[in-house]
């Protein structure tokens, strides 16, 4: 059980990437070149969001049942068991979080900013991102 959700989080991750970067060049060539937001805009952020979420979620069920999270003693001195352990989860859930409150913010926003609250939000999360994904070492 544990090899198939290892392929289908490491699969998704692509798609993940692709998806929020998708929606973060649309968010932000529209906020640029100051286009309204339309019902396609929300469609492209909440197909991004949706995938993110079901990474996450398989990332949260690996998280639990993986041999590579270690919580014994010591196991912050040994960095691929503080990697998966403490520092991958964390960016992670912080990218998920954020990209999720620049979608919501949406509803409450004027349509002048909308854009721009979902660039901006995805772009300190794909940061995240990146440095969770190449920090291992």
């Amino acid at each position: 059980m544990y090899t198939p959700l290892v392929m289908a989080h490491s699969i998704v991750r692509y798609i993940v990437l692709v998806a929020l970067a998708l929606s973060f060049i649309n968010a932000f060539w529209k906020d640029r070149s100051k286009k309204p937001f339309v019902k396609t805009d929300g469609t492209i952020n909440r197909i991004a969001l949706s995938f993110l979420h079901v990474q996450a979620l398989l990332g949260l069920i690996l998280y639990f049942i993986s041999p590579k999270v270690d919580f014994n003693a010591g196991f912050m001195k040994n960095p691929i068991a503080r990697y998966y352990s403490v520092e991958h989860v964390t960016l992670m859930i912080a990218a998920v979080v954020l990209v999720t409150i620049g979608i919501a913010r949406v509803k409450r926003l004027p349509d002048t900013k909308k854009h721009y609250s979902v660039w901006g939000f995805e772009l300190i999360a794909l940061a995240l991102i990146t440095i969770g994904l190449l920090t291992l070492k």
